[in-house]
Formats: C-alpha cells, sequence, structure tokens
C-alpha cells in the first residue's frame, strides 16, 4: 500500500495556556493503528498546534516588527481622527502604542517567558523598570494595588502586556483579532461562503497564519498520501480550520484528503450543505472521530487489494456507529 503520513492539526485560536488535548487522541489513536495494522502502512504521525504556533510568530520580535510597521501610518491617523471627535483617551493610547514600539519589540521575548514560566529573573524588572511599555490594561492594574508591584505581580502583567498589544491589533490592523477564539463573531454571524471566504483573507490569516501552513505544507512527502485532520472545536475555529484545508488542497500534491472534526464540526457544520466545502473538506468526521478513520484506512485497503486502478477515496462524510 501506499504510505499514509497524518497530521493533526489544531487551528487558532484556542486556549494558550496549554495545547487543546484533542490532537493528543487522536495521535495516540493512530500510533496505535500503526502497531496494530502494519499492512494499512501508517508513515509519520505528527501534532501540530498551529494555535501556539501562530501566538508565537505575532508575539515575537519580528511579528511585532512586521504590525508596527504596516501599522504605524494608520494609528497616526486613527489618533488624530480620535482627537477630533473628542476621544482623548483612545488618541493617547494609539500614539503611546507607536511610542513605545521599540520597548514592545524589545521586551516581547521577556513578556512570552515570563508567561512561559522561564523569566523569572526579569520580573522584577518587568514590573518596575522605567523603560518596560505600558498599555491601559496594565496601567489600571498598577494603579489598583496597594503597595509596590514585586515578582509576583509579574505574570498577571504580563497577560495584560499581551492583551494591550491584542486591543492595539484590533484596532488598526484586524478587527476580527482577539487572544482566543479568533473571528468568532465573523463565523457564527456568516450567512454565507462568501463572508468566510472575506475572513479567511483577514491580514492575521493572509500574513501570519498562511505562513505558517506553507511551511507544514513544505514539510510533507509529495511521494506519499496526506492524511490532513484539522480540528474545529469552536466556531472561532472555522476560519482557520478551512484556510488549513483550502491550502492543502491548493498545493499541487495529488494525495492529499482533508478530514475536519471536532465539537463545531458535530454541532455547526453537521446538516451543513454548503457546495463549496467540497473543494477544501474531503469528509467531516462526527462525534469522536476514530471510527471514521478507521474506516478510511479500511477503504484504502480495499481498494488497493482489489488494483480497482485508483487510490482515490471518494468525497464523503463518515460518521462514527
Amino acid at each position: 500500500m501506499t504510505v499514509t503520513d497524518v497530521s493533526i492539526i489544531q487551528p487558532p485560536l484556542v486556549q494558550l495556556n496549554t495545547p487543546y488535548p484533542s490532537g493528543a487522541y487522536l495521535r495516540a489513536f493512530f500510533s496505535q493503528l500503526k502497531k496494530d495494522y502494519p499492512q494499512w502502512a501508517i508513515g509519520s504521525v505528527r501534532w501540530i498546534d498551529c494555535s501556539n504556533a501562530l501566538y508565537r510568530s505575532i508575539f515575537s520580535q519580528a511579528g511585532l516588527k512586521k504590525l508596527f510597521s504596516s501599522t504605524e501610518k494608520k494609528a497616526m491617523e486613527k489618533a488624530f481622527h480620535y482627537e477630533k471627535t473628542g476621544k482623548e483617551n483612545e488618541a493617547f493610547n494609539l500614539r503611546r502604542y507607536v511610542s513605545q514600539q521599540e520597548q514592545w519589540i524589545r521586551w516581547i521575548p521577556a513578556i512570552t517567558d515570563i508567561l512561559s514560566g522561564k523569566g523569572r529573573e526579569l520580573s522584577h524588572e518587568f514590573v518596575r523598570s522605567p523603560g518596560v511599555p505600558r498599555g491601559y490594561r496594565m496601567e489600571n492594574y498598577l494603579a489598583g494595588l496597594s503597595s509596590e508591584p514585586d515578582a509576583d505581580d509579574a505574570l498577571i502583567l504580563a497577560s495584560l502586556a499581551l492583551a494591550d498589544l491584542a486591543d492595539y491589533i484590533s484596532v488598526v490592523y484586524d478587527s476580527a483579532f482577539e487572544l482566543i477564539r479568533y473571528g468568532e463573531s465573523a463565523a457564527v454571524s456568516a450567512t454565507s461562503m462568501e463572508e468566510i471566504k472575506a475572513a479567511m483573507a483577514a491580514p492575521i490569516m493572509n500574513d501570519f497564519y498562511t505562513p505558517l501552513v506553507q511551511e507544514l505544507i513544505a514539510g510533507c512527502d509529495s511521494r506519499r498520501r496526506q492524511l490532513i485532520c484539522v480540528s474545529c472545536p469552536f466556531p472561532g475555529t472555522v476560519t482557520a480550520a478551512l484556510l488549513t484545508c483550502k491550502l492543502f488542497k491548493e498545493a499541487g500534491m495529488d494525495k492529499v484528503f482533508t478530514v475536519m472534526g471536532g465539537g463545531c464540526v458535530n454541532t455547526d457544520l453537521r446538516d451543513c450543505k454548503e457546495s463549496l466545502l467540497a473543494e477544501w473538506v474531503d469528509a467531516f468526521s462526527f462525534d469522536r472521530g476514530y471510527g471514521s478513520y478507521w474506516d478510511f484506512f479500511r477503504h484504502i485497503e480495499t481498494l488497493e487489494c482489489s488494483q480497482c486502478g485508483t487510490e482515490r477515496v471518494p468525497l464523503g462524510i463518515y460518521k462514527t456507529n
């Protein structure tokens, strides 16, 4: 049989404190199938948390440089507009982001290290140094303290720093951006695939997420069949999940089979009959999903053993018993 590599992908954005667990269960399932059914020729099994990868791409020195360089002019124009309309606080905050951009770029590695439990030695400087950038959420927290801040406040301040940056991003770069469930309102309110397609072209999706998926595609062996399992637990992951499938289907590889599963697929997309989905998604995997993938490999085995002349799995919707 042709070797099948399995990629389990969690699109953004879900929880940032730890990987969303569904991928771990699927990886264990496929690894056990690989052991129990060697005749199915399951190759590599990889689990990729693209939610965390997107977060690290944006909140990095390179990511913030890209953001500030592309938004500085718009931020200043918005600040001027806010001033003319009496929104002095909003204008002040935007101007402060721009004036402190070098501090944000310098401190973002320390901020992410503190949140990852690695930056204890920087905690004192982060909460006390006048060279640390400040947003209004951070300032409000510091103003509410009854004593001088200490290293124990660093974790909260680092979380608020990301929230402050997210506010800036949503105002001047991508209005749908949130730290979790990116673009959820767009996905929930969309009445047509055209609206979803528009959301797929949003700045964060285009400038940050698409390059991440393209890196994954570049790492695939085009000589092997690629089973792409995309998790979609919440409405806020629909846009990125569909974009993931679309990019894989358009990558020019002959043997790519894309599957979407997860809570949102089980509920919001269960009765969806939008024909455009079939261009990007070969199958929905309902419920727990294990039976779907079992059927997939059994079907492949039947096709190849019967020497029917094709390895293509028909488009369809698989459902567990």
